[in-house]
């Protein structure tokens, strides 16, 4: 038996009896109690069935788990189909650039991740000045296709007046 068939017995079965039924190579594939946590962990619906769960799984071994898990999961005709969870998607196009604008202007996590679009406008808006300014590799510089020996600084502040 695989962790996946015992999970969705953990659903499905209205007696406990499965469990001590299980043989010791069906409970070694479950990887422990910690990794029936994840698996669970997956279905939204077991929200406070999951802190309970949580703090047994590093105390109980996996067979006292099962029976725990078993007591507290709701049973239903069939066990939920969950979606693996994906780490969020990770914009790695200007990254190379983005450490060190976060680093000169200071910018915090939150802070950054609310006006990342709007650097992002300007950084496209005048890509060249961006690119001198934080001093980015002449790689970087022929992969967005931009002359490196033809910069032009415009003056900005004062320097624009005088």
């Amino acid at each position: 038996m695989n962790v996946f068939e015992i999970v969705g017995k953990l659903y499905t079965q209205k007696d406990a009896t499965w469990i001590d039924q299980l043989t010791p190579e069906d409970l070694a594939a479950t990887k422990g109690p910690v990794m029936l946590t994840k698996f669970l962990g997956m279905n939204p619906k077991l929200t406070w069935q999951l802190p309970v769960l949580v703090d047994y799984s590093m105390v109980l071994d996996t067979k006292q788990f099962l029976f725990v898990a078993w007591a507290l999961i709701p049973k239903s005709p069939s066990a939920p189909y969950c979606k693996y969870i994906k780490p969020p998607e990770k914009d790695t196009e200007f990254d190379f650039l983005w450490e060190k604008v976060r680093k000169v202007m200071e910018i915090g996590g939150n802070d950054f991740k609310h006006s990342k679009k709007r650097l992002l406008k300007e950084l496209q808006e005048n890509m060249r000045q961006w690119f001198f300014d934080f001093g980015v590799d002449k790689k970087y510089w022929k992969k967005y296709k931009l002359d490196y020996h033809n910069t032009i600084i415009k003056p900005v502040g004062l320097g624009a007046w005088l």
